[in-house]
C-alpha cells in the first residue's frame, strides 16, 4: 500500500468548515416564513457565520466531513493522490483527486493519471457525485472532455452510508478501464498532425462551430507553442491541450460546470471533424 505525499485532510482543510441547518426564525422575527424557505443552512467560514441555502424542514443536510472524510482516509490507504478543489459562494464545492499509482501516456514523456471529480453542495445546486477524466502532468491540467460517470445521490438520509462503497466501487472499475479509454480518446488525435498554419485554421475552426470565445484564440496558440518549446510534437492532442489548459486556467469567472461542458463540446468537436 502506497500513502501521499502530502496529507488529503490537510490540503483539503478550507472545505471541512462547520456548517449548520437551523429554523430561520432563530435569526429572524416577526416574519412568516414559506414551508419551502423554513430553514436556513448555514456555514461559518473563518468564524464568520454565512447563509448559503433556505429549504424546508425536509432537506437533509450532509456535510463535506460526513461524506469525505471516510473516502480520504480510504483513498490515502490505497493508492497514491493529489488533490485540488475549488470552493463556489461556501456553498458548491468540487474536489479533484489525482491517482498516481496509474501512470499512462498517448505521446513519450508526456505521463497522463487516472482523475476522480466529486462534486457537492450545500445550497441544493449540486448532488454529491462523481466522474472521470484524466490529469495531464506536463501542464498541470486535467483531461476534462473525456468524462466516465460515477453516480450522483441525492441528500439524504442513507446518502452517507451508500456514498463510500458505492465511490470505491465505481473507482475500482474506472482504474481498471482507464487505460482503454485513454487509448480509444485521445490516440486518433495523436495520429493527425498539424502545421503551424493549420494549428491556426484549427482553432478559428473550433470558434465558429463552438461556445469558445474568440478572446481565447491568442492565449491558446501562445500556450501551444509553450507545449511545442517541451518538445512534444504538433498534433490535434497538443492543440487539444492548449485549448483546455487556457479554458481553465483564463481566470475568468464562468461556473466550473459551464467550463466542463464547454470542455466536453469541444472535445466532441475536434474528434468529430
Amino acid at each position: 500500500m502506497s500513502k501521499s505525499r502530502k496529507g488529503l485532510r490537510d490540503t483539503l482543510k478550507p472545505i471541512f468548515f462547520p456548517v449548520e441547518k437551523v429554523p430561520a426564525e432563530d435569526y429572524v422575527t416577526g416574519i412568516e416564513f414559506n414551508d419551502q424557505l423554513s430553514h436556513w443552512i448555514i456555514s461559518t467560514i473563518k468564524g464568520e457565520k454565512r447563509v448559503v441555502n433556505a429549504c424546508s424542514k425536509n432537506y437533509h443536510l450532509i456535510s463535506n466531513e460526513e461524506l469525505l472524510g471516510p473516502l480520504i482516509e480510504k483513498l490515502e490507504s490505497i493508492y497514491t493522490v493529489d488533490a485540488t478543489f475549488v470552493v463556489s459562494k461556501g456553498a458548491r464545492f468540487y474536489i479533484d483527486f489525482v491517482i498516481k499509482d496509474l501512470e499512462m501516456a498517448v505521446v513519450k514523456n508526456d505521463n497522463i493519471y487516472p482523475r476522480l471529480r466529486i462534486n457537492n453542495s450545500y445550497d441544493g445546486s449540486v448532488r454529491y457525485g462523481l466522474a472521470f477524466g484524466f490529469w495531464r502532468q506536463i501542464c498541470s491540467n486535467g483531461l476534462m472532455g473525456v468524462k466516465w460517470e460515477g453516480f450522483k445521490l441525492r441528500h439524504t438520509p442513507g446518502t452517507g452510508a451508500q456514498a463510500l462503497p458505492k465511490t470505491m466501487e465505481v473507482i475500482e472499475q474506472f482504474m481498471d478501464e482507464a487505460p482503454k479509454i485513454l487509448k480509444a480518446s485521445y490516440e486518433p488525435l495523436v495520429k493527425r498532425k498539424l502545421t503551424q498554419d493549420r494549428a491556426a485554421e484549427r482553432i478559428q475552426e473550433i470558434i465558429d462551430n463552438t461556445k469558445l470565445s474568440q478572446k481565447k484564440a491568442e492565449p491558446i496558440l501562445q500556450r501551444l507553442s509553450i507545449e511545442q518549446e517541451a518538445g512534444l510534437p504538433l498534433n490535434e492532442f497538443l492543440l487539444y491541450n492548449a485549448i483546455n489548459y487556457v479554458l481553465y486556467n483564463d481566470g475568468s469567472k464562468m461556473k466550473q460546470h459551464k467550463k466542463d461542458k464547454l470542455d466536453e463540446q469541444i472535445l466532441t468537436y475536434i474528434s468529430n471533424h
